[in-house]
């Protein structure tokens, strides 16, 4: 009987202010506001300012690397084979299986399709609208609070499947990826397991050196996907030397985003100014390639340690 659950309805939420919400629309505008917060370059410091401007300039390559913006249908033929069957679809309604069931005639289609937006560094704005879902994060949750939901955005296919085309394209810039010790997350092959193993072989270590006492510092970053800075990711994706085309699809990709959510009282939607969609195929590749600068920090500090330099 726990499998049978009654799907329940939240119609309000407590706002900055302390009072409850008292409509549909009220609620969805806070979830959205707080799920989704701006950008707010007022509250800039100095480094941020150099950062945000640094991130509008394009990136110059004189070199010609035209081939490398290349697709193939075979490319895009297994992209739309690796799609699974079961998932909710976009604002488009369009299903997976409709995708892979007639491969054939989407294939060339999206090659051409793609190939075009590449070349002229666009994300089709169509491809940016989401569709908002909203889970509780647990059922021990306060169910007034804004912060214990998550926010999954249902995006078209068709523009996930460009994002894979994407990613593929970035990642062969980054050849030595699984070459951080430190990083566990979005790796293959790695998992959190790792994580856990690698704590338990440190422990062991220093067991066998008389420590008595083993001290850990854990920290949780609050919305890590909805709070990415977009400056500081363009910033770290010029260090990759991709293609200019490519820079400028990427830096696209975050222009005219949208997610809207059905509520009672209609539609009510955001134009958010950062983070990443959860559910997209680049949230994980953006986070990932954003912290990577404090995990390369991380790691010189270890090599000192291990040369003896700190205590």
């Amino acid at each position: 009987m726990n499998k049978i659950k009654i799907k329940s309805i939240q119609n309000t939420l407590k706002n900055e202010e302390g009072h409850q919400t008292n409509s549909w629309k009220d609620t969805t505008e806070l979830l959205l506001r707080k799920l989704f917060p701006d950008d707010k370059q007022e509250e800039d410091n100095e480094q941020n300012k150099t950062t945000r401007i640094n991130a509008k300039v394009q990136p110059t390559n004189n070199q010609n690397k035209q081939e490398e913006l290349e697709i193939n249908n075979e490319l895009i033929d297994n992209f739309i084979k690796s799609l699974k069957n079961g998932k909710a679809p976009g604002p488009d309604n369009l299903k997976n299986e409709i995708y892979k069931n007639n491969k054939e005639i989407w294939t060339p289609y999206l090659t051409r399709l793609f190939q075009e937006c590449l070349q002229q560094g666009i994300f089709p704005d169509p491809w940016k609208k989401a569709r908002l879902v909203i889970l509780l994060k647990g059922e021990d949750k306060d169910r007034s609070d804004p912060k214990s939901y998550r926010p999954i955005c249902l995006l078209n296919i068709i523009g996930k499947i460009f994002e894979k085309v994407i990613a593929q394209k970035i990642n062969e810039k980054r050849p030595n990826i699984e070459n951080c010790k430190l990083q566990y997350g979005f790796r293959k092959k790695k998992s959190t397991e790792d994580a856990v193993n690698e704590i338990c072989d440190k422990i062991n270590e220093l067991k066998t050196q008389d420590c008595r006492y083993v001290m850990g510092i854990f920290f949780d970053i609050t919305g890590a996907f909805d709070n990415l800075w977009w400056p500081a990711l363009l910033q770290e994706l010029k260090l990759l030397n991709l293609h200019p085309r490519l820079w400028d699809t990427i830096n696209n990709y975050f222009i005219n985003r949208r997610v809207e959510a059905g509520t009672a009282d209609g539609i009510v939607g955001k134009v958010p100014t950062r983070g990443c969609p959860q559910g997209s195929v680049l949230d994980p590749i953006f986070w990932d390639i954003a912290f990577q600068p404090c995990l390369v920090m991380l790691d010189g500090m270890q090599e000192v340690e291990a040369r003896g330099g700190l205590r």
